[in-house]
């Protein structure tokens, strides 16, 4: 028997329970359909285009994804077959105006023959929808040109997660990665050391010491639906799309979420569906373990949707800068990203 660092890879037995197909050697199949067609929705629904002058539109949901996909390890090298039929719903309105239109996509051939840019996507309207050229357009320049991004993302994510389990690690790989980790984790607790402020931090209010607080009231309009406003509220890929950010959300009663990176977070406490919303809500830089109690009201009137915001419990000093955070990162992000308005004062 070969020792370590001697003779033909292939033949050298690891330290393993098994002793047969070293290090995945030898051929070895993974089934990724399944995975595939996941990851497939997951990059696409709510891939969302803008135009200022034109509108919006995004991806609403994958109709179907139809085909298979396998990957293969082969002396250590990783190859993916895949070939699928995806078909998508999309949504879109005109700038300033109340319409929806619902429109339909098509990619024929999301192949690992075919690159990204070479993808055919095509951009249509549903039967008995009346058709809008402009917003076709859009959907067909920078609408295609985003799926095909979000396309390669999948290609490069199959490779490298699903694939994963294929590869054995050897002895030397794992010594490697281990001292890597606890290289890491010293790296990190140093800069965690590094990080402290050399001054004193300014004192916080202590858990259970008054705080003065009060209400902020708000309404809302949107040139949308209710129905379409609540998903847009509640549904993890839609939030993440207009936030621009990390979201953890899964939004049923008793449920905890965490928006912008955590700096927004707190806890689902009624749920009417198309109608209202209520959460315990904080921001990080509140005085410790203290929640307001936002409420949000949908009603839909010939203009759109009225969404009414009645949140008790704002510390008093962070009155100007709660009310000024709801437009500019919850309303005005809404409708640029869906096109639900206009009013895009302070977006970006």
């Amino acid at each position: 028997m070969a020792k370590w660092g001697e003779g033909d890879p292939r033949w050298i037995v690891e330290e393993r329970p098994d002793a047969h197909n070293v290090n995945n050697w030898h051929w070895s199949e993974k089934d990724a359909t399944e995975w595939s067609k996941k990851e497939i929705k997951r990059l696409l629904v709510d891939v969302s285009v803008c135009d200022d002058n034109i509108g919006a539109a995004y991806v609403t949901d994958i109709v179907s994804c139809e085909g298979e996909a396998t990957i293969n390890n082969r002396k250590k090298k990783i190859i993916c077959f895949y070939e699928f039929e995806v078909r998508a719903s999309w949504n879109g309105s005109m700038t300033g105006s109340n319409t929806v239109y619902e429109g339909e996509l098509f990619i024929p051939n999301l192949s690992e023959e075919q690159s990204p840019e070479d993808l055919d996507i095509q951009i249509s309207f549903k039967k008995d929808q009346q058709p809008c050229r402009e917003l076709k357009e859009l959907m067909r320049l920078k609408g295609s040109e985003k799926i095909r991004n979000k396309l390669s993302v999948f290609a490069e994510n199959l490779r490298r997660d699903c694939a994963a389990t294929l590869q054995v690690p050897t002895k030397d790989s794992t010594k490697a990665s281990n001292g890597n980790k606890g290289k890491n984790v010293a790296s990190n607790f140093k800069q965690q050391l590094n990080a402290v402020p050399s001054t004193p931090a300014a004192p916080t209010s202590a858990v259970g010491a008054k705080i003065h607080t009060q209400k902020l009231v708000m309404t809302v309009q949107f040139k949308t639906n209710a129905v379409e406003l609540y998903k847009t509220l509640v549904e993890q890929p839609r939030i993440s799309a207009w936030s621009r950010s990390d979201v953890k959300s899964n939004a049923q009663v008793n449920q905890e979420f965490a928006f912008f990176g955590g700096n927004v977070t707190g806890t689902y406490t009624q749920m009417e569906e198309n109608s209202k919303i209520v959460m315990r809500w904080r921001q990080k830089t509140w005085p410790a373990a203290h929640y307001s109690t936002a409420t949000l009201t949908f009603t839909q009137n010939e203009d759109g949707t009225e969404l009414k915001l009645e949140q008790t419990g704002v510390p008093e000093n962070s009155v100007e800068a709660t009310k000024s955070g709801w437009h500019k990162y919850y309303w005005n992000p809404i409708k640029h990203t869906f096109g639900f308005g206009t009013d895009l004062v302070g977006v970006f």
